[in-house]
């Protein structure tokens, strides 16, 4: 038996702006580890989803789904430069108000510390097809990035990862799982757990 095709994720930029409000200014993977180990206590749910995002870019560094299944993050250049704008943009217009050279770090070390580039590369072709009525140009953009991964690896289980309610709900998908930060985190942790158990 050969081995299981990588699980595939793409990550909405919603989760990786909580990653970098959970570290702070600069975003560091030191700061990252030393944050999630302080205790939290009767943290609000908008809190919950903040920490829930950390935890999960902190468990996929490794590459690691379960056993020796194989773990991808994949991205493109429009969650890239999204992660960039949002977190340079003025507290005041709902940013972060990051300094740019900061805002260029947080891609430089918290996207592509662990991710995949798409073969024919960052530049995705905008899918503007009816199938993606209803969701906003932003939301199509993350999806499209989904599905063309899926479209490069059609046996892997390519899940894309959003804290947009709206986006999460989304009646098309193309195959693409719609999960929560914290939905995928157990489902990494869980499929883990059950590996060991069977050792």
């Amino acid at each position: 038996m050969g081995p299981l095709p990588p699980v595939i994720a793409v990550f909405d930029i919603n989760v990786y702006l909580n990653v970098a409000r959970f570290v702070g200014e600069p975003y560091s993977k030191i700061m990252l580890h030393t944050q999630l180990i302080k205790p939290t206590y009767n943290p609000s749910e908008r809190l919950k989803l903040i920490i829930e995002s950390a935890k999960l870019v902190a468990v996929t560094t490794s590459g690691v789904f379960a056993g020796n299944q194989s773990l991808q993050i994949w991205t493109s250049d429009w969650i890239v430069k999204g992660t960039i704008n949002v977190a340079k943009r003025s507290a005041n217009d709902n940013g972060l108000g990051w300094g740019l050279a900061n805002a260029q770090a947080l891609a430089a070390d918290l996207i592509f510390g662990t991710a995949v580039v798409p073969s024919n590369g960052l530049q995705l072709p905008t899918n503007k097809s009816a199938k993606f009525q209803g969701l906003s140009s932003d939301d199509a953009q993350v999806l499209n990035t989904a599905l063309e991964a899926l479209s490069q690896n059609p046996s892997s289980r390519v899940i894309c990862v959003t804290n947009d309610t709206a986006f999460r709900n989304t009646t098309w998908n193309g195959g693409v799982l719609m999960m929560t930060s914290g939905e995928f985190l157990t489902l990494i942790t869980d499929s883990r757990k059950a590996l060991k158990s069977l050792i």
